[in-house]
This record gives C-alpha cells, structure tokens and sequence, in this order.
C-alpha cells in the first residue's frame, strides 16, 4: 500500500523537519514558489550513510516543481528551510499492513 505524505513549509514556519518510513527506498518531489526578494530553500536528508544538502538559490517568478529529485531509504529524516518562498516535499511511502 502506498501512503502519500508531504511537508509543506514558508517563510515563518521555516525550517521544519520530518522522519521518512515505509518498507522501500523512495523518491521526493519539490514544489516551491517564490514569494520574496530574496528566495532560497534549502533540502538536508540525514541517514545512516551520511548528510546530502539540495540549495536551491535561483527561483525565478512562477510556481517549479522538481520531481523524484533524491532517493531517500526509510529511517532517513529529511529537513528544509525556506527565505522567502513556500515549497512542498511529497512522497509516497510503501507500507506493509
């Protein structure tokens, strides 16, 4: 069974962070837009082989999606901040029941 999940965050709940679960390995998708002068979001994924950071430091005018742009394996917490903007992380966990 897949279970959709998300995480939305803005600029005045920034940074917000969360535990990713589930059976499998799995892929995020980012939506984001800017709402600011100066807009930046920022995507940190911890597991047990480490720490990856996305910065994302252009976004132009509009609403951008980045779809399945990490792989993330169950157990992984995931973080993002966000200046001036407001992004989405979603992803669907597959569970056993």
């Amino acid at each position: 069974m897949k279970l959709p999940q998300e995480l939305f965050v803005d600029s005045t709940s920034s940074p917000k962070e969360t535990f990713v679960g589930g059976v499998e390995d799995l892929r995020l998708t980012l939506e984001y837009m800017k709402t600011g002068t100066s807009p930046h979001a920022k995507i940190t994924i911890t597991d047990a082989d480490g720490t990856t950071v996305w910065d994302i430091t252009t976004i132009p005018d509009g609403y951008h999606v980045k779809e399945e742009f990490a792989t993330v394996s169950p157990g992984s917490k995931v973080k993002i901040e966000v200046t001036d903007c407001t992004a989405r992380l979603r992803w669907c966990e597959i569970v056993s029941c």
